[in-house]
């Protein structure tokens, strides 16, 4: 049995992959969550694995409020890096938020 942190870290390289961006994003985005900006609004589950997360994310400017969608492997937001076809890091964040959420819901699930 691995330990929770080695399933992160493959859930973080998982979405490096998935997404087609360096782990060096995947990390930041993974570090720098900030549970005052970011807030998981919706997560649909199958068979213990998320298939759709939403994530609401407050911009930098006050009022600003982005939100990003994971879907399946696929991200989009709102914002307007991801309006000019960019992985921006709202959606490597809902990405790292739904594979986050299925490591914690494997460990619940092993020790109950």
């Amino acid at each position: 049995m691995s330990s929770i942190s080695e399933r992160v870290r493959k859930a973080l390289v998982e979405v490096s992959r998935e997404l087609g961006v360096p782990i060096g994003r995947v990390l930041d985005a993974y570090f720098g969550f900030n549970p005052a900006r970011y807030r998981i609004r919706r997560i649909v589950e199958d068979g213990g694995s998320v298939t759709y997360l939403e994530l609401v994310v407050e911009g930098s400017r006050p009022g600003t409020v982005y939100l990003a969608k994971y879907a399946r492997g696929r991200v989009t937001c709102t914002c307007p890096a991801a309006s000019r076809g960019r992985v921006c890091r709202h959606a490597v964040a809902a990405a790292v938020a739904a594979k986050v959420v299925e490591v914690i819901e494997d460990k619940n699930a092993r020790s109950s």
